[in-house]
């Protein structure tokens, strides 16, 4: 397994909200990225790293 840090942007909150997660590789990190901006539509970006490194982001308008 390894550990992700999801930080997402939501309009809800003045500072991201930090989600750590673990799962078997970075496809399934960036599946949990995708339910969370599906579950909310308030959540306008969520940004994918790792020991501290951003690998990704998802948002509402584009996937980076």
């Amino acid at each position: 397994m390894e550990t992700f840090e999801l930080l997402l942007n939501d309009r809800r909150y003045a500072e991201p909200v930090l989600v750590v997660i673990s799962v078997s590789d970075e496809q399934r990190a960036r599946e949990w990225a995708g339910r969370l901006m599906a579950e909310s539509p308030d959540c306008q970006e969520v940004e994918v790293c790792q020991l501290g490194k951003r690998l990704f982001s998802l948002d509402r308008e584009h996937e980076n």
